[in-house]
């Protein structure tokens, strides 16, 4: 099973050295969408807006796919 690494932004550059086992592209997808959800219930927010992007490498460390999230609260005019 093909291994991706998951380097994560979020104003800091945390780079995934251990990877994830996924079958493919839609379970590399998947994996993203959830790391993401459970970032956003995690971080505390001091910016905002708030992005946060997740670049996936394989294992030749090619980037096969990126994930962004962009949160943005804003007062009611």
């Amino acid at each position: 099973m093909p291994r991706y690494f998951l380097d994560i932004h979020d104003g800091r550059f945390i780079l995934d050295d251990i990877g994830s086992d996924l079958a493919d592209l839609t379970e590399v997808r998947a994996e993203v969408k959830r790391v993401l959800g459970d970032l956003v219930r995690h971080l505390d927010f001091e910016d905002d807006p708030y992005r946060l992007r997740i670049d996936v490498r394989d294992a030749d460390g090619r980037r096969v796919l990126t994930g962004r999230l962009v949160m943005v609260v804003e007062d009611a005019v």
